[in-house]
């Protein structure tokens, strides 16, 4: 059989052989046998190559390819085998630190066991990498820093020293002394302060850079200024907003928040808004982005929107600025229908005879045979039937009236003694006067 590189022959005489995996190592054993385990490499006895007197090969590594009478072995993981005496042969890089075989063989690349067991790497004040079984200094640890190049000592120094503070190449000129890692003065005096700069000195609160505190005066879409303020503070505050943003609430810490919309355009709250347009504002102007179906921006102002119809305008027909030719037929105008031209009659007027030769040539609005359209003919219980502005009315005798509008039945109400109609339809007496003599309220 083949166990990770060794090769284990059994001479026939036990019932079985066991093998335990444990860790990276390989542990074979009989079980119930009085003889040797052969393994194939490394001569016991000085037997080269002698099958029944072998040890491991510790320089050869493990044998994962070998099997007993010429069978396919098992391939087990580990950088370990056995020894002539049963003990760990653990491969290049590996070594029983701990002295356990049950675990098999630790590595050597550790901050723990670095190049050997029991070799920390760990230098002082520093982060430390075992690399490749060597250990290396990769950085220092936070306020530490390697100021005389030397590895071996590691970070000697404190950078929290006149002579380094904060950087190895950074010393402290008087009157400025190092505090957490800062060359500094302190106190300042009123309106003055430490801020973030090297070396750290005091500077004025007037500036863009520092503006009544050490933050630097910047506002979200905006130009601004360092102003005084209540009790002579200075404060950030809007100089000017950048092109498309508007600061519509007052309050100059968040800038200019408002971006420029169809709802705020040029100045907070103005809308824009054109008639049959969609809009779109554009550095504060109120401009036309597009025009619904049917309707067009002739006159090039955005203001009254898309002001002409090309359905229905008749100087805009179908386009802008085609006009419709005023027609020659009688009481006719010339009008635009679904953007063509054509012609229609003029208010009142009406082509009862549907000649065009004659135009429009009824006057509807007092015809009684065409009261209001063509062939509407008026037709009352009264002899006498009128048409007047297109509705036909009974012509009524003195003292009576059609107050209730039907044609049909004429003309029902009398007039002369009717307080609720008295003198005409709908005049009703009051109180004061409940009568209705002659037409008359007494």
């Amino acid at each position: 059989m083949s166990v990770s590189g060794v090769r284990v022959f059994d001479t026939g005489c036990c019932s079985s052989v066991g093998t335990a995996l444990l860790g990276t190592a390989v542990l074979v054993a009989g079980l119930g046998c009085s003889h040797d385990l052969s393994v194939v490499g490394q001569p016991r006895n000085g037997g080269a190559g002698d099958p029944g007197a072998a040890g491991i090969d510790a320089a050869a590594g493990i044998d994962a390819t070998a099997g007993i009478g010429g069978e396919p072995g098992t391939s087990l993981p580990g950088p370990a085998g056995l020894g002539a005496t049963g003990g760990l042969v653990c491969n290049p890089g590996f070594a029983d630190c701990d002295k356990d075989p049950s675990n098999g063989c630790e590595r050597l690349n550790t901050l723990e066991n670095c190049g050997a067991c029991g070799v920390a790497c760990d230098i002082p004040q520093a982060v430390s990498s075992c690399l490749s079984f060597f250990c290396e200094m990769i950085g220092c640890r936070p306020g530490h820093g390697d100021c005389d190049g030397d590895p071996t000592n590691g970070c000697e120094e404190l950078l929290q020293k006149p002579e380094h503070c904060g950087q190895c190449w950074l010393p402290c000129a008087p009157p400025l002394s190092c505090s957490t890692g800062v060359c500094e003065v302190d106190p300042c005096p009123w309106g003055m302060a430490t801020c973030d700069v090297l070396p750290r000195m005091c500077v004025p609160l007037n500036t863009p850079q520092h503006c009544g505190s050490c933050l630097p005066c910047e506002l979200d879409h905006a130009t601004a200024n360092c102003l005084p303020g209540p009790g002579g503070l200075f404060g950030c505050l809007i100089a000017q907003c950048n092109p498309g943003f508007l600061d519509c609430d007052r309050n100059h810490q968040n800038g200019c928040e408002t971006r420029e919309s169809p709802d705020n355009c040029g100045q907070c709250g103005e809308d824009c808004d054109p008639e049959h347009a969609v809009p779109m504002c554009m550095t504060g102007q109120c401009l036309i982005k597009s025009c619904e179906a049917g309707y067009w921006d002739c006159d090039m102002h955005p203001g009254n929107g898309c002001e002409a119809s090309l359905l229905h305008d008749r100087n805009n027909c179908g386009m802008c600025g085609l006009v419709c030719p005023p027609p020659a037929t009688l009481n006719t105008v010339a009008n635009c229908n679904g953007g063509r031209c054509g012609q229609r009659c003029v208010s009142g007027f009406d082509d009862c005879d549907r000649n065009p030769a004659t135009g429009c040539e009824t006057f509807v609005a007092t015809d009684p045979l065409n009261c209001g359209r063509c062939g509407n003919v008026c037709v009352s219980s009264e002899p006498v039937v009128d048409c007047k502005d297109g509705r036909c009315v009974n012509k009524c005798a003195p003292g009576w009236g059609d107050c209730d509008s039907v044609l049909a039945n004429g003309c029902e109400t009398e007039l002369q003694q009717n307080p609720q109609h008295c003198g005409e339809c709908g005049n009703q007496c009051s109180q004061g006067q409940p009568n209705c003599v002659n037409g008359h309220c007494t």
